[in-house]
């Protein structure tokens, strides 16, 4: 497969900024430290990519418009620990190089903490 290349996150958000190279994932954080971590394929990357997508997603969210509400921060710590908790299920299903679910099929099967294969 071809090397893929993209970024997403703020050095601000608790992910850092990461960009996915491949099977490989360079994170960046407020205090200038750079790491890379590596994953047993692609495919297995691009899930952690688009887990940590999401989770920064989430942190910076914005209302899209005056019909939105505003999430008090109660709902926002909510919101941020269940994408935590994915993130934590797509990396323990990626390190096995096993295919993780989407997240609505996560939180559907009752938020499994581990791969049920």
């Amino acid at each position: 497969m071809r090397d893929m290349e993209r970024g997403s996150g703020d050095v601000e958000c608790p992910t850092g900024y990461f960009v996915q190279l491949g099977r490989r994932i360079l994170f960046n954080d407020t205090q200038g430290f750079v790491w890379l971590e590596k994953w047993p394929e692609e495919q297995a990357a691009t899930q952690v990519f688009e887990a940590l997508d999401r989770y920064y997603g989430e942190w910076s969210y914005e209302p899209w418009n005056d019909n939105e509400p505003e999430r008090t921060e109660d709902e926002q710590e909510a919101i941020l620990a269940d994408c935590d908790l994915y993130l934590k299920y797509v990396a323990s299903t990626a390190e096995e190089n096993l295919i993780a679910y989407g997240y609505d099929e996560w939180v559907r099967f009752g938020r499994p903490k581990a791969y049920p294969g």
